[in-house]
């Protein structure tokens, strides 16, 4: 049986809102096979934020921890993109 193309199931950023205090967001992912996850913070305007350096993630389920500090509050956009082509973007509101 072959195997299916690579797959990539991200969660909701939590906490969603982040609240004051907060100095991070956690998401939750699944990859069907290991890659190379990368991930982008942009701004309500499309700018580039913040770039997290690359990690290496197994298949199976991992989880992503994105900086949140210094951060106004606002509407936020993450792209999560991986080294075989795969994406997913979730929204992130900050209340400070």
């Amino acid at each position: 049986i072959a195997p299916g193309p690579p797959r990539l199931a991200v969660s909701a950023p939590w906490p969603n809102p982040v609240p004051r205090g907060r100095q991070f967001v956690e998401l939750d992912l699944v990859l069907s096979a290991g890659a190379l996850v990368r991930s982008q913070l942009y701004d309500a305007g499309g700018r580039l934020l913040r770039v997290a350096p690359p990690v290496r993630l197994e298949s199976g389920p991992g989880r992503l921890t994105i900086p949140a500090d210094g951060l106004v509050s606002g509407t936020y956009y993450l792209r999560v993109a991986t080294d075989t082509g795969l994406e997913a973007s979730r929204t992130i509101t900050v209340l400070r």
